[in-house]
């Protein structure tokens, strides 16, 4: 499967989502705003089959990772309201395509080496 050589909307999106639910955003946030981020975006997820349902293990990384595109473009806007909120930094879109870009490409090389290796 080829990627685009140019980050897409959603992969400007999932870039937002990993830095302010998994990297520095979400760090950054004093604790009541961690809260507020698991709540708010967690609503918009459907990778269970129900919006916004939390499994019994809670607020699981996978409940977003395999969420649908349009569910991750929800999330990642309550992810930005969020950050924006409690006066926290929000990437630029430079910066999110810089990452975007950087994962396309490290993506590409992973696949590249399965299938070299016949794994793909």
């Amino acid at each position: 499967m080829s990627r685009p050589a140019k980050p897409t909307k959603h992969d400007l999106d999932w870039a937002l989502i990993v830095y302010a639910i998994r990297g520095p955003g979400y760090d950054s946030l004093p604790s009541f705003a961690q809260n507020r981020m698991l709540i708010e975006t967690w609503r918009h997820t459907d990778a269970y089959g129900e919006v916004g349902l939390v499994p019994p293990q809670g607020w699981d990384w996978s409940g977003i990772r395999d969420s649908s595109r349009e569910a991750l473009a929800k999330i990642a806007q309550a992810a930005r309201g969020v950050l924006e909120q409690a006066g926290a930094r929000v990437p630029t879109k430079a910066e999110l395509t810089k990452t975007a870009a950087e994962n396309l490409r490290k993506r590409a090389e992973v696949e590249a080496m399965l299938r070299e290796e016949g794994l793909a």
